[in-house]
């Protein structure tokens, strides 16, 4: 009677080889994911480092707009020694022919940090008043570039 409860399609001596592929599948599981951490980690710091740096150049925009206003709220002729902060105005030498049109050229510095300081953007522009008559030539900003992080 015993032989009709025995299942032919099992036999008794099995031998765990669904143990050892399963085993093995979740070792390979486990590398792929850690090896995504590692891949997701170095994209994080990418993407914060990328931020730090567009919040360093928002922030040394946002400064030489600031020193830009400081210049054109100067009602007379100002010698352009101004150092502040974040930046530095700078009074570039101009042929003065007694012409009140004329404009003075000053060099603006800035220096805008990120959402820590260790990311750091100079900027410098080139900016033209005219103190006094109407202007002959151009006013406002010459030119600007940025210094450091090159790009």
């Amino acid at each position: 009677m015993s032989s009709i409860h025995k299942n032919l399609n099992y036999p008794d001596n099995q031998r765990g080889w669904v143990l050892v592929v399963g085993l093995v599948v979740l070792v390979m599981l486990t590398i792929l994911s850690m090896a995504l951490m590692k891949t997701t980690r170095l994209e994080e710091k990418m993407a914060g480092a990328t931020r730090d740096m567009n919040l360093s150049f928002q922030a040394a925009e946002t400064a030489l707009r600031a020193a830009e206003t400081t210049i054109e709220s100067q009602t007379a002729d100002w010698d352009g020694a101004e150092e502040i902060d974040n930046y530095v105005i700078e009074k570039l030498n101009k042929f003065d022919d007694g012409d009140d049109t004329e404009p003075t050229v000053f060099r603006v510095t800035v220096r805008g940090t990120g959402g820590t300081n260790n990311r750091a953007t100079l900027l410098r522009s080139h900016y033209a008043k005219v103190f006094g008559a109407d202007p002959a030539g151009p006013v406002g900003r010459l030119s600007w570039e940025q210094l450091f992080p090159s790009q």
